[in-house]
């Protein structure tokens, strides 16, 4: 298993968050899936580390923009565990927002659990991943749409 840092987790895009309570705001995430043999190529159980939950936020809403990336039958959508940009392999990816999503087909997608809308603020600063179950076999985009309150 291996951490597959984007732009946010990698510091070349800045994220927005809200100024003053009861404000939202949307930030896209978006990323590249590779195949193999392309170094740095998603396999199974890899984490797409793809955006952040910045402190004293909470999700509003979350929409995934997917190109077909035949081969991801199931991919979670969740909170990272561990620092934010570590490629500290032991972190761990939840599915608070979406569980055992289909990537296979192009489309957007509303968040579809209901624990994604209770996620509480942190004081900290947390990573969003997306774990895939398997490698993709044709390239493609991935995003994430998150709409953030303070």
């Amino acid at each position: 298993m291996a951490i597959i840092q984007g732009p946010v987790a990698k510091g070349s895009q800045a994220v927005a968050y809200p100024s003053t309570a009861g404000e939202t705001i949307t930030n896209r995430y978006e990323m590249q899936v590779t195949i193999a043999p392309t170094p740095g190529a998603p396999v199974a159980n890899d984490i797409l580390e793809i955006g952040s939950l910045p402190p004293n936020c909470a999700v509003a809403d979350m929409f995934i923009d997917t190109d077909i990336l035949t081969g991801i039958t199931a991919a979670d959508v969740g909170i990272m565990s561990g620092a934010p940009g570590s490629t500290d392999p032991a972190r761990t990816c939840g599915n608070e927002f979406f569980g055992a999503q289909t990537l296979v087909a192009a489309g957007v997608f509303r968040m579809s659990k209901q624990s994604g809308f209770r996620v509480a603020p942190s004081p900290a600063e947390r990573s969003i991943g997306i774990k895939i179950n398997a490698a993709a076999s044709v390239a493609g985009k991935v995003a994430l749409i998150v709409q953030l309150a303070a």
